[in-house]
């Protein structure tokens, strides 16, 4: 179970720790012995257990900011599609209209990034290259953090795809 030569584990010694942030030690002790159903050990040595830990804290972050961190690589998909919505509808003849709504969702695999999303009622040339295309740029976007396009079978989206993004896989 890991436990030290005072018999206490490493699991207790994380929630010994843990209540140490909230109160003194003496209440410290008697929180313990009132949640576990005794008491593991005396208020001398949860201090003992508290500065031990933060010792061996204090020393870990030393050495880990030393270390300098390496920023994960930008990988992004990108999947689109137009989607038909109802529109106003046509007070002559008592209809609802439809509406094609491009659509664009832009995301990280990995979930590190957060995703993002375009949508635009335009022609598809208008959506690719002004809509679409200007989010890239102003987001500090290329082509090179594609790893790949989703989309059906409409040519419009490989048109798009092959146009911007020539090197990258679609499906």
């Amino acid at each position: 179970m890991g436990a030290d030569d005072t018999g206490i584990t490493p699991g207790l010694r994380r929630v010994i720790c843990r209540v140490g942030l909230e109160l003194a030690y003496e209440p410290k002790r008697w929180l313990l012995k009132d949640t576990l159903g005794f008491s593991p050990c005396s208020s001398r040595e949860i201090e003992r257990i508290a500065v031990s830990h933060g010792w061996q804290m204090d020393q870990v972050s030393s050495v880990s900011s030393q270390i300098r961190p390496q920023r994960a690589k930008k990988i992004y998909c990108l999947a689109i599609d137009g989607v038909m919505i109802p529109w106003r509808s046509d007070p002559q003849e008592h209809r609802i209209c439809w509406h094609e709504v491009k659509l664009a969702a832009v995301f990280d695999p990995r979930d590190i990034e957060p995703p993002f999303y375009v949508a635009g009622t335009e022609d598809s040339d208008q959506f690719g290259h002004q809509r679409l295309w200007r989010e890239f740029e102003a987001r500090g976007m290329n082509g090179s953090w594609l790893l790949q396009v989703l989309g059906d079978g409409a040519a419009w989206i490989w048109n798009l795809a092959d146009l911007h993004f020539p090197k990258c896989r679609n499906f």
